[in-house]
């Protein structure tokens, strides 16, 4: 997938979430916090500091693909965003995405442990839960 292909499958899912900030001091994107959020707890992060640590961490890679015009958001700025957008909402462009993602994956999905576990993504979203870590599975 492209670097705009990947940015234009995001925005055509998460893209219609409306941003509930006041437009008054917006110093990040909506999308590039979102982004940011779901690419840090995807590779661990389990809160809002680890978040900003994860972004600082990949900044330069960032920026190839987020505007970033003022650096990487503040765990303030994540948790703020996160505890007002609608998470229903949320939760159902995540799930429509990497459904999305899934289906153009083809034959097996190689976990990041390096095992092989056929179809577990498509089965997991399919029973309408997400993907789980491998030590809670």
């Amino acid at each position: 997938m492209t670097k705009n292909a990947a940015l234009d499958s995001f925005d055509s899912y998460f893209g219609g979430i409306p941003d509930p900030r006041k437009l008054q001091g917006l110093l990040h994107k909506l999308r590039d916090i979102m982004i940011i959020g779901i690419l840090s707890v995807i590779c661990g992060a389990d809160d809002f500091t680890e978040m900003e640590e994860f972004g600082k961490s990949k900044e330069s890679f960032l920026k190839n693909y987020l505007e970033l015009k003022h650096g990487i958001p503040s765990p303030d700025t994540f948790g703020g965003v996160f505890s007002i957008i609608d998470p229903e909402e949320f939760r159902k462009c995540f799930i429509a995405w990497v459904k999305d993602l899934c289906g153009d994956m083809k034959g097996d999905i190689v976990n990041m442990d390096g095992n092989l576990r056929q179809q577990s993504c498509r089965k997991n979203i399919m029973e309408g839960g997400l993907l789980t870590p491998k030590n809670q599975a």
